[in-house]
């Protein structure tokens, strides 16, 4: 089960660093240029890191497909974090 639940793991983690990195939304902001992945391209995306739980679900997986949904949302909520570091966060700022 855990071999199989840290695959499924490794698989959707790749699929959103890319979905996060090709973000055009943060790129236009932070004035990165053009994102190199198309809309088709983000669908592809969603659909590969989606797959494995649909994977471990036909399998099923049960307990790894909730491993795997469990750390896929903390992964997600990590990625959101580190890239939005470096934002501007116009909201946060206090008032005066």
């Amino acid at each position: 089960m855990l071999p199989l639940a840290s695959l499924a793991i490794i698989v959707t983690a790749a699929a959103l660093l890319a979905l996060c990195a090709g973000d055009p939304k943060r790129r236009r902001t932070k004035r990165l240029g053009e994102s190199s992945l198309g809309a088709a391209m983000r669908r592809g995306l969603v659909a590969v890191a989606l797959m494995p739980g649909v994977g471990l679900l036909l399998a099923g997986q049960g307990a790894a497909l909730l491993i795997w949904l469990g750390v896929s949302a903390l992964f997600g909520w990590l990625l959101t974090l580190v890239f939005a570091s470096g934002a501007d966060r116009k909201g946060s700022a206090t008032r005066t």
